[in-house]
């Protein structure tokens, strides 16, 4: 089993594990199998969570934790342009209220980990969900802010033009949705 302990050795073990997924556009991707990968591959990982389109794992080594998101390129790639519009509007008022992406790849996304065990009050939520949504972003929930490093930030979020493919069905033909 490979170590890994700095972050450029995580983006390489990330990438030759890409490499071995057995995925073709317009199939369901295969959660099962990156389960398995990641258990392997990482002694002190867990899996915490998984929604509609992808798995979250708690990936811990040495001192440091992150939480590594896998799901079908489509959707990890609808999460960075979230997160790059994200930044984009945020930056522009002067906040900087969401948890930082260290980077993406074709199947992953990794990010800082957040205490999520708690709810913020909604005078947190709501300004934010309010510009973002003037600004092409959706699905800001509360359930969707975790705390990180004593602050409250956004840990999850979508383009309004993804939110309203999915709920026509055309985002759902790829995602392992159990009904």
């Amino acid at each position: 089993m490979e170590r890994v302990r700095k972050l450029p050795n995580l983006y390489r073990c990330l990438t030759r594990m890409e490499s071995g997924f057995a995925y073709r556009p317009g199939r369901k991707f295969n959660h099962r199998q990156v389960r398995v990968a990641v258990a392997e591959r990482f002694s002190y990982s867990k899996q915490v969570g998984r929604g509609a389109f992808k798995t979250v794992f708690r990936v811990e080594w040495g001192k440091r934790t992150l939480i590594v998101k896998v799901g079908a390129p489509q959707y990890i790639t609808a999460d960075r342009e979230a997160y790059r519009r994200m930044r984009k509007v945020l930056r522009g008022v002067g906040l900087s209220c969401y948890a930082r992406i260290f980077w993406f790849t074709k199947f992953f996304e990794v990010q800082e980990v957040a205490d999520v065990r708690v709810l913020p009050p909604k005078k947190v939520v709501e300004p934010i969900r309010d510009l973002l949504y003037t600004n092409g972003l959706a699905d800001v929930r509360p359930c969707n802010f975790g705390v990180v490093r004593g602050e409250w930030r956004i840990i999850d979020i979508s383009t309004k033009e993804f939110m309203d493919e999915w709920r026509k069905g055309k985002g759902v033909k790829n995602a392992n949705v159990r009904h």
